[in-house]
């Protein structure tokens, strides 16, 4: 015999699993062999079984069991007669050690009978304790926490198996979410009203145990009033205990009875004095009064930005629970997206916004931040944070203008060149013409896809320029050394198409990039490595690529502005970095510029935004220097000057913004007729 436990309680029941077989050592059974069960007093069974291969009756009310094999005779041997489950009772009266005996037995083949016996110690039935819970005074349209303390009485048994504990709501009640305290592992069902709980302590669990609080938050309906009656039920039916039913009132008031919430802040900004062009960060912490009840609504917070102050371009994304956005360059908004409700003297999670000083002049600048909760009746709190915006650097006086979009800066430049699509080129400035496609030049019928970039060879006195499909196409000074179209070169299986160049150092080389990531060299420009497969997706392609000043490494930059650096290039960190000013983009990077010493570079927007790493300066953008209405067409590229004090933009339209020391020395709109802007303009580069 087997299966039946080692202990249980008194009124409960439980299996007994009997396995007879013909054993090895004798003969075949030529009839068919008994088996007797005989029960304790305090026990009897439930049923007859009814198992295949048997056939059984039974006695002595209920407590003898008597089964004839019905197997095919003779029965070999070492063969099993079939498996006997029987239903046991205990009886409610039962206790201590019962044992139960079987035997097996065919006096017509004069075998000789067998025994087996299993004892089950019978405990008195648990006895189960759930205290009444007190009535709660809870506001109309709040919650409350329920907390129930169930228990195992030591004037009972243990239990052998897990109890449980059942919860109902009343209509306009609803669990807030499931709890999860220690020893149970609960669920919600009807709608969040009911919550069903069982106990995951190790069994038995001895008599005079405390099974564990369990807590629950229950929210009302703005409509209840009155006395609400939850039902909480502890059973534990397996082991014949009796179950406990409680009752527990809510009293729901009106919701004018708990107090409004209190919604306070503070702000604070770091650096709290900048230069025009500079940024600080705004730190925002708020917190719940303590005076105050609590908030089942979400708070907002709302930033307001004085003249000459404005939000880092870019959206402004979530922080953490809050969800912020931007009402413009001067207004954010973020609103708590986290667990609610809010209990009197949390602290919630901190904001921090980046802020841009304009170039409108130094002075005291006074931001205004506040906090409303309208749904909970709590009026706005706010506080100002002063910043003090100093003088600029010292630099010389603004000087030059243009007409058509352009921004204006002191200091003296050789001057810039822009490129176009059909491979014309304009300069400006110091920046001497030397040819191009659109007028003439011996190359012109190789251009059979469109000018996408350009570079400039040392000196300033030549370029090149390059198109989609890898030919490059070399003026002035600068040295043709090959290209994609040339069959002998690697890159004439060109499958991509090429985003831009960039010149070795000593102009007597230089590397073209693709899309997919690809790098080609020509010259003495030594191929680094390229990132085809790893970095460059059609979401998000190559878009360009910078030299470094040594000429034994360069960096990849690519929409979302990734930034992959190799050979002596170094990272500098990219808007993938987490906390970055171009984290959230709201439009593509386009183009990238290095720093003289090579240990920092700009990455620029096609919405006119211009991101800093490293050593680099940042000198402003499109939203700082306030020209963004001006913009006719996306940004295309950005070119440093060679001192890097200063850089320039270049739109499609063929209009250019400088920035710091740079000057504005003109575009396409003021440029001579000669050469007129077609297609639109791909990129920009310094002369000098």
């Amino acid at each position: 015999a087997s299966g039946a436990p080692a202990a249980a309680s008194a009124g409960s029941t439980y299996n007994l699993d009997l396995h007879p077989a013909t054993g090895s050592q004798g003969g075949p059974a030529a009839h068919d062999p008994q088996l007797q069960v005989q029960l304790p007093t305090g026990e009897t069974f439930v049923a007859s079984p009814a198992s295949a291969g048997w056939s059984c009756t039974l006695a002595n009310a209920g407590t003898s069991l008597n089964c004839s094999s019905t197997a095919t005779t003779p029965v070999p041997v070492s063969t099993g007669l079939g498996t006997l489950q029987a239903s046991v009772a205990v009886g409610t009266s039962a206790h201590g050690p019962l044992t139960a005996t079987a035997t097996l037995s065919d006096s017509t083949d004069a075998a000789n009978p067998v025994q087996s016996t299993t004892v089950v110690d019978v405990t008195p039935a648990p006895v189960l304790e759930l205290p009444v819970p007190g009535t709660a005074v809870v506001q109309a349209g709040h919650f409350y926490d329920l907390t129930l303390s169930p228990s195992l009485s030591a004037a009972g048994g243990p239990a052998y198996s897990a109890p449980q504990l059942q919860v109902s709501l009343p209509a306009g009640a609803t669990f807030s979410g499931a709890p999860a305290p220690a020893g149970w592992s609960c669920s919600l069902s009807a709608g969040d009203r009911a919550l069903t709980c069982t106990a995951t302590s190790q069994l038995p669990i001895a008599a005079g145990t405390a099974l564990g609080p369990v807590t629950a938050s229950v929210t009302l309906a703005g409509t209840d009033m009155g006395t609400l009656t939850t039902t909480a039920t502890l059973s534990d039916s397996a082991d014949a205990a009796t179950p406990v039913t409680v009752l527990s009132g809510t009293v729901a008031t009106q919701p004018v009875a708990a107090p409004a919430p209190q919604v306070l802040v503070d702000a604070s900004a770091h650096p709290s004095s900048v230069a025009p062009g500079g940024q600080l960060s705004l730190g925002i912490a708020v917190t719940m009064g303590a005076g105050g009840g609590p908030a089942a609504h979400s708070p907002s917070v709302a930033v307001d930005l004085p003249a000459g102050l404005a939000l880092l371009p870019g959206p402004v994304g979530p922080q953490g629970p809050w969800d912020c956005s931007a009402g413009g360059p001067q207004v954010a908004t973020c609103t708590w997206n986290g667990a609610l409700p809010l209990s009197p003297g949390a602290n919630l999670a901190p904001l921090s916004l980046t802020v841009v000083a304009g170039t409108t002049g130094p002075g005291a600048r006074s931001v205004v931040v506040s906090t409303s909760d309208p749904a909970d009746g709590v009026t706005m709190a706010s506080t100002d944070v002063t910043v003090l915006v100093t003088s600029p650097p010292s630099r010389p006086a603004p000087t030059g203008a243009g007409t058509g979009p352009g921004t204006t800066s002191g200091g003296g430049v050789p001057g810039y060149r822009l490129v176009a699509t059909d491979g014309g080129v304009f300069d400006f400035g110091q920046a001497g013409f030397r040819g191009s496609c659109e007028v003439g030049h011996r190359y012109c019928g190789h251009l059979v896809a469109g000018a996408v970039g350009m570079a400039t060879a040392p000196g300033g006195h030549g370029y090149w320029v390059v198109a989609a499909d890898g030919g490059v196409f070399a003026f002035g000074t600068a040295h043709f050394l090959g290209s994609c179209p040339d069959s002998s070169h690697p890159c004439s299986n060109l499958t991509g198409k090429v985003v831009g160049m960039a010149a070795t150092a000593d102009g007597q080389g230089y590397w073209l990039a693709a899309a997919d990531g690809s790098v080609f060299s020509f010259g003495d420009a030594r191929y680094q490595g390229s990132c085809t497969g790893a970095c460059s997706t059609s979401a998000s392609p190559v878009v360009g690529i910078a030299g470094a000043p040594d000429g034994q490494g360069y960096w990849l930059v690519q929409a979302d502005g990734a930034v992959h650096a190799f050979g002596s290039a170094r990272d500098y960190g990219s808007c993938r970095t987490a906390g970055s000013a171009c984290y959230v983009l709201r439009g593509p990077i386009v183009g990238m510029a290095v720093t003289p010493d090579g240990h920092g570079y700009w990455l620029a927007g096609a919405d006119g935004g211009v991101f800093a790493f490293g050593d680099a300066p940042f000198f402003g953008n499109t939203y700082t220097a306030q020209v963004q209405g001006q913009l006719a067409g996306p940004i295309v590229g950005i070119a440093a000057l060679p001192t890097g004090d200063g850089y320039w933009l270049a739109s499609a339209d063929g209009g250019v913004f400088a920035f710091a020391q740079s000057r504005f020395l003109g575009n396409t709109y003021t440029a001579k007729v000669e050469r007129v802007l077609v297609g639109k303009v791909v990129g920009i580069s310094a002369a000098g």
